[in-house]
């Protein structure tokens, strides 16, 4: 029943309920506005992908797995990003990651299409399939964790093409092959590469909320979908190791001062050396979680 007039007390009062609580600092559940929940991640659970992640993080469950193709050169198919959700995913954050996404694809952000090409006119093409099971928050900071780890966890053969014979591609290669005119492509797996990542980036998501009796403006780390829904002032903002910014999504608020804008910033650097500490352990061992992660 508790739950009940808990749900019930949401829909009445709407960001006057969530406002007692953030004025103590804290979430619903007790958590503090500035901390994360536990984390999870994981890479190469499968054996059918080049590459594959799985992660849990801030709120988020999702899969990612990485086929790789042959074909002719094309800079706009060296990354291609398929979606799945299950229908809990809230569709705005769905619908924000995929256009950011393949934004990023069109304007190769994550994998250089050269990197990829043999024998001049051919190249590796790498279908990532995400499959997003849960969403309570902010989507897109997970959705980058897992495509980012996944591509880093790819060594593909090196690759060439014999146009003296035609044969059945399966059989060189299950990942399948587009394949035109006479000629096949030759893999070889004795000779690997690993796919480097063109720039290695991270998301931080920032609710603002600002009490009208209260002068002092509160940065909401990590929150829930109820608190995105309700808070309208939000950052969104993508950096890379060196501290470029790849995307700037900030509300039209009088409460956004510069001031604000240098704090979301700073502490959009402060996620991203986490976020690329987690990477790289991932990297080296194949899995990394939080010591809160039960």
């Amino acid at each position: 029943m508790a739950t009940l007039n808990s749900a019930l007390l949401k829909e009445i009062e709407g960001i006057d309920f969530y406002k007692q609580f953030f004025l103590a600092g804290i979430y619903e559940d007790g958590r503090e506005t500035d901390s994360e929940r536990p984390y999870l991640v994981r890479v190469g659970l499968d054996e059918n992908a080049a590459g594959s992640s799985y992660v849990q993080y801030q709120g988020c469950t999702l899969s990612c797995t990485v086929i790789p193709k042959a074909g002719y050169y094309d800079p706009l198919q060296c990354v291609r990003f398929k979606f799945e959700k299950s229908n809990v995913v809230d569709k705005r954050e769905f619908e924000f990651c995929c256009a950011v996404l393949q934004d990023f694809s069109r304007k190769h952000v994550l994998v250089d299409p050269r990197s990829l090409t043999f024998d001049g006119e051919y190249q590796y093409q790498l279908v990532v399939n995400i499959n997003i099971n849960t969403c309570d928050g902010f989507l897109l900071g997970a959705v980058l964790l897992g495509v980012q780890t996944a591509l880093a966890n790819i060594k593909l053969p090196t690759a060439s093409v014999d146009s003296t014979n035609v044969e059945d591609l399966e059989e060189k290669f299950k990942q399948g092959a587009v394949v035109k005119e006479k000629s096949r492509f030759i893999f070889d797996s004795d000779k690997l590469f690993q796919v480097r990542l063109r720039n290695r980036l991270s998301y931080t998501g920032l609710l603002l909320f600002k009490d009208e009796e209260d002068d002092e403006p509160i940065f909401l780390t990590d929150p829930t979908t109820d608190c995105v829904a309700r808070v309208n002032t939000r950052f969104d903002i993508i950096v890379a190791e060196n501290g470029k910014i790849f995307l700037w999504q900030s509300g039209v608020s009088p409460d956004i001062t510069k001031e604000l804008r240098k704090a979301a910033y700073d502490k959009a650097l402060e996620n991203a050396k986490k976020v690329f500490e987690v990477m790289n352990t991932v990297q080296e061992h194949g899995r990394t979680q939080s010591e809160d992660m039960e």
